[in-house]
């Protein structure tokens, strides 16, 4: 059902420059926060909504200006208020109710560090945030302002939720594990679907089983995984930023087979490319 929604409904997808890099100067390192806004949306909700978002591959932090909603994951219920901001993790289903009246801003986004790594990866609960003044400055702000002054009052914002995540990322900046560093270099020059695991460990003279463990050892993450994730990473911001066709996006990240291509996006977001695209831009369910 089609949500009913009040003529100023607004949304906006954010053209591909719409990415802010927050540097931290840290104790032993300087480490960066990666912000890729995909779009910004607000409604004000006529009647009562129920809408249900199945593993959304990214994140969201909502922002309800007045009335209330209620956001259920796994079986818990957090609830949205004025003055509150509710970060939901992406890959995870959420249901979520608009009472009646209420009026609710979000925006769509992927939160990673310097070195290309998720900062909601291991998220799988929503998280909360209660601050007045970044209520306020927000508020004051018209949606229709251009995106980089929107962005920019949202960071205090963003980067409160990720805080505690701040040791985190300044360890993994700091200097060691050459090898390692030459993997994220690589990861970011060569295209994603023609990297091969074997291939890497050979170029170093290693192991593939030996650089994986080291890779995993350093960041937490197996390098199979982080690769995968890049690869979602882009496809998502080319079909939503761009007008390239599936085929050309399979391409582009150096898929030797169209097929391979969707069964692998289909299998992280269970929809097809073009029915991802879709259903993106169909509808302001916040």
């Amino acid at each position: 059902m089609e949500p009913i929604i009040h003529p100023d409904a607004y949304c906006k997808v954010f053209p591909e420059q719409s990415r802010i890099t927050h540097t931290i100067h840290g104790n032993d390192a300087i480490f960066s926060i990666c912000s890729e806004i995909l779009r910004f949306s607000r409604a004000v909700f006529e009647e009562r909504q129920t809408f249900r978002h199945i593993s959304p591959a990214y994140s969201r932090i909502f922002m309800c200006k007045s009335g209330s909603a209620f956001l259920v994951m796994g079986g818990e219920q957090w609830l949205l208020e004025p003055e509150h901001f509710v970060l939901v993790p992406a890959e995870q289903t959420f249901d979520i109710t608009y009472e009646k009246k209420s009026s609710v801003c979000a925006i769509h986004a992927i939160f990673r560090d310097g070195l290309g790594f998720s900062l909601t990866g291991d998220m799988r609960v929503p998280k909360i945030l209660h601050n007045r003044s970044f209520f306020e400055a927000i508020s004051e702000i018209s949606p229709t302002e251009e995106p980089a002054i929107f962005f920019a009052a949202f960071q205090p914002v963003i980067l409160s939720f990720f805080q505690n995540q701040f040791p985190k990322l300044e360890e993994r900046e700091k200097p060691g594990g050459e090898i390692c560093s030459q993997v994220i270099k690589l990861l970011r020059q060569r295209p994603l679907g023609m990297i091969r695991i074997e291939e890497l460990a050979k170029s170093f003279h290693i192991t593939a089983a030996a650089l994986s463990k080291s890779f995993q050892r350093r960041y937490g993450i197996s390098l199979k995984q982080h690769i995968l994730d890049l690869q979602l990473e882009k496809a998502i911001g080319l079909l939503l930023q761009s007008e390239l066709s599936p085929k050309e996006i399979s391409e582009a990240l150096g898929f030797k087979e169209l097929s391979y291509f969707y069964r692998f996006f289909h299998s992280r977001t269970g929809a097809t490319p073009r029915k991802y695209r879709e259903s993106h831009f169909s509808g302001n369910h916040v």
